[in-house]
């Protein structure tokens, strides 16, 4: 008798623990098929000259690209050279609608052009290497300036300008 009483609980705790199994399951799913339709995939790209990996859904551009992590499959997949997207090289993009309302918030410290170049990156969700990005700029006499992703910046009267 007590036999029978210890087989119906292991029964039922077993049973227990496969439908809370399978809730957590189908739960874990919907959760993955709503981020789906509301565009967060949780594909990463390591992108050639980046320190971390970049959402997919955060590139618009195509970018050269060897390695791609699928979180949800917790797969790192290699593509090979005939694989990888070409980058698309000689393009100007555009920054004077980013840059008319961008605002730096700061008492001393100043963000370099890079830093200020990744903000326009995530921006427009256009990502690349920094190896040879060169700006086109005008200063306040309208003369064009190329500048490097390099240079330091500095401020005068409220404006940000290329330190010589």
């Amino acid at each position: 008798m007590v036999s029978l009483k210890i087989f119906f609980v292991i029964k039922l705790m077993s049973l227990r623990n496969y439908v809370h199994l399978m809730y957590y399951n189908l739960l874990i799913n919907y959760n993955n098929i709503v981020n789906y339709y509301n565009g967060y995939h949780d594909i990463w790209a390591f992108i050639t000259g980046y320190n971390i990996p970049i959402s997919v859904i955060n590139i618009k551009n195509t970018v050269d690209c060897l390695w791609m992590y699928d979180n949800y499959k917790n797969t790192l997949t290699y593509k090979n050279s005939e694989n990888a997207t070409v980058k698309n090289e000689n393009l100007e993009y555009p920054m004077d609608d980013f840059i008319e309302h961008f605002f730096i918030k700061t008492d001393e410290c100043l963000p370099s052009l890079h830093m200020i170049f990744m903000c326009w990156c995530a921006h427009t969700k256009n990502w690349f290497t920094t190896d040879n990005i060169t700006f086109r700029i005008f200063d306040d006499n309208g003369d064009e300036l190329s500048i490097n992703i390099n240079d330091l910046l500095i401020i005068k009267n409220n404006k940000l300008y290329i330190k010589n």
